[in-house]
């Protein structure tokens, strides 16, 4: 069993409750603690706070986007974003360029997926 200072940490961003909760549900199903976070605003206080491991991220959230949480991610991070984005809607040409930056799951969301990510990232915390 690993320590609380070992255990891999996840902040979700998600305004909807419901992918908000099943997404910390699978999160914390593969090792992780969960944090939560409703708007940009309140993501931000977290990433002010901690490192995070992993960031599950919707895109079209309140007061804060998606995308300068990943512009603020990407200088914190260089190199590479511990990021999934899950969106729905969006253009192809964008998806594309989120896609050299960070993981990208289309809504409705692919549990299977974010399982898969989240071992990796839990691997990479065990090496």
């Amino acid at each position: 069993m690993l320590s609380e200072s070992e255990t891999p940490l996840a902040l979700v961003v998600e305004d909807d409750q419901a992918t908000q909760g099943l997404i910390s549900t699978v999160l914390s199903e593969e090792g992780f603690r969960v944090d939560e976070a409703d708007n940009g605003e309140q993501a931000l206080e977290f990433l002010n706070r901690q490192p995070y491991d992993v960031i599950v991220l919707d895109l079209q959230i309140p007061y804060v986007s998606g995308f300068q949480i990943i512009a603020r991610m990407r200088d914190d991070f260089p190199g590479s974003l511990p990021a999934v984005v899950i969106t729905s809607g969006l253009d192809v040409q964008i998806l594309g360029h989120l896609a050299t930056l960070c993981t990208v799951l289309p809504k409705p969301l692919d549990v299977s997926k974010l399982r898969r990510f989240a071992k990796e990232r839990v691997a990479e915390k065990l090496r």
